[in-house]
């Protein structure tokens, strides 16, 4: 008495041990994959052009500050300094505001004006 064993293979399976339940993914989940894949695509695509978008207009920010701050410095040195002529007096009109050693109130600069006058008048006595 001999033993044989048959041994045959199957696509679909007899039911019992491995091979039984074929695992097929859906047609509809690959869609759904494939939408999901675009969505993080397009989204990190966004992202960046928000973050480039954002990071251009900061250079853009700081250059201009830094052109305001170069500017404002420029303003705050002495005139005379910055002209070295003696001929050409400081106009704040021209200007537009007072100079650090000026009262900006109309009324007190009026006043050291007059007193200003008052010491170049003077007359000698005798003189007269």
């Amino acid at each position: 008495q001999q033993l044989q064993m048959i041994i045959t293979r199957s696509i679909e399976g007899d039911g019992v041990g491995v091979g039984a339940h074929k695992k097929v993914f859906p047609t509809w989940a690959w869609w759904v994959l494939a939408a999901g894949l675009l969505f993080a695509v397009l989204l990190s695509f966004l992202t960046y052009r928000y973050w480039f978008k954002g990071r251009r207009q900061n250079e853009d920010y700081q250059l201009l500050t830094d052109d305001i701050e170069f500017q404002k410095r420029v303003n705050d040195e002495d005139v005379n300094d910055r002209l070295q002529n003696l001929d050409i007096a400081y106009n704040p009109l021209a200007a537009g505001m007072p100079t650090p050693d000026t009262e900006a109130d109309p009324i007190t600069a009026e006043r050291q004006q007059r007193e200003l006058q008052a010491i170049d008048d003077v007359v000698e006595p005798a003189a007269v």
